[in-house]
Formats: C-alpha cells, sequence, structure tokens
C-alpha cells in the first residue's frame, strides 16, 4: 500500500514538506554555489596576482641586467606591497636586500632578509637567506647574532659555506683554534665540491695554528 492513497495527499504532503523545508534547500543551494563561484573568484585573483608580480619581477631582473639596479628598487617595493602572497615576494626581498647592502644599509637589507626568512617555506632557499642574513649581521658588527643565525640543525648543500662564516666570525672574536676547525670542516666540504680552496687556505694559515689533522 502507498503511504499516500491519492494524488491529492501526496500533492498536500509534498506542499507541507515543502513550507517546513523550502528554506533550508534553497540556503544551501545558495551556499553551495557561493563555495563553487567563491573558490573560483579566489583562484582567478591569485593568478592575476601572479602575473602582475610575474611582470614586476621580469622588470627588476631587466633593470639588474642593465646595470642599472636603482631602477630596479620600485618594481621589487611594489611586488612586496601589493603581491607579498605570492612566491615573486621572498624573491624581491632578496633584491631589495642586496640593494640595501650596496647602499651600505645594513639594517634594512637584515630586516628585508627576516622578512624573506619567515615568508619561505622551502628548506634550500631558507638556508640561503640565512646564510646571507649571518653575513650581513656580521658585516653590521653583530657577530654574536650571526652565529646564532647560523645554528640550524641541518645545512645541507650549504654546510661548507656556513663553517667557513663560523670560522670568520670566530676569528674575528680571537677564538682561533674555534675558527681553525671550523675552516678544516669548510675545506672538506669544499674539496669534496672540487672547488678553488686558495682563499680559505690563506685564512687558515693567517691563523697561527698548528694543524691537528
Amino acid at each position: 500500500m502507498d503511504v499516500y492513497s491519492t494524488e491529492e495527499e501526496q500533492v498536500e504532503a509534498l506542499k507541507k514538506w515543502w513550507h517546513e523545508n523550502g528554506k533550508s534547500v534553497i540556503f544551501g543551494v545558495v551556499l553551495g554555489l557561493g563555495a563553487v563561484f567563491g573558490w573560483r573568484g579566489w583562484q582567478e585573483h591569485r593568478a592575476a596576482q601572479a602575473m602582475a608580480s610575474s611582470e614586476l619581477f621580469q622588470d627588476v631582473l631587466t633593470s639588474l641586467r642593465a646595470g642599472s639596479p636603482d631602477k630596479a628598487r620600485a618594481p621589487a617595493e611594489e611586488i612586496v606591497k601589493n603581491y607579498s602572497g605570492t612566491g615573486y615576494g621572498v624573491l624581491a626581498r632578496l633584491v631589495l636586500a642586496k640593494l640595501d647592502v650596496d647602499n651600505k644599509h645594513l639594517d634594512q637589507a637584515a630586516t628585508q632578509l627576516k622578512d624573506a626568512l619567515a615568508a619561505t617555506d622551502e628548506t634550500s632557499l631558507a638556508l640561503e637567506i640565512r646564510l646571507r642574513l649571518a653575513r650581513v649581521q656580521f658585516a653590521a658588527g653583530d657577530a654574536d647574532t650571526a652565529l646564532s643565525t647560523l645554528e640550524v640543525k641541518d645545512p645541507g648543500a650549504y654546510a661548507p659555506d656556513y663553517a667557513e662564516l663560523k670560522g670568520d666570525i670566530l676569528a674575528s672574536q680571537g677564538n682561533a683554534q674555534q675558527a681553525y676547525t671550523a675552516y678544516q670542516q669548510a675545506m672538506k666540504g669544499y674539496t669534496k665540491k672540487k672547488m678553488d680552496t686558495s682563499m680559505l687556505e690563506m685564512k687558515m694559515a693567517n691563523l697561527g695554528v698548528a694543524n691537528q689533522g
């Protein structure tokens, strides 16, 4: 037996159901459509941002290649201001940091590098940024902070560079033996990579520390 024995009863039941549930159905449909179109709009927005930041960064590169670094600053700053959430935001900060170093604005360079470090989740790039930041901190006379910046669990492919910079900092602090040990670590890494070690050898010789193997 049917639940509703007549067409009239079926129509009345449908009307009753719609009266009780129709608003929630419409609301659900609206929410669903909003989610679909909202996501599509967000994707389009991100694509537009990526395109705009890419074009600006191309202007940065063009200026740098043309030997006009001052002209690279404006588009790099625009990327940082308006498109910092794109991948080009980190790269633009690295460019600005380099320009600040060239102009001897070391505090500003350090700030750019710290912001770049905070904005990236790419391990290799983060290691490169740390190395640059430590160099800037050391150049600014903040040796202890530079050493702290270099303290990472695994410097990866940058291990020799980290070790050499540690040696430079320790040597500047008068810690010749520790500096020599750091240089030895750097030497092993550079030798493995078949890189020129003549400058490093000079640094080690200037320490006046006997080779302890």
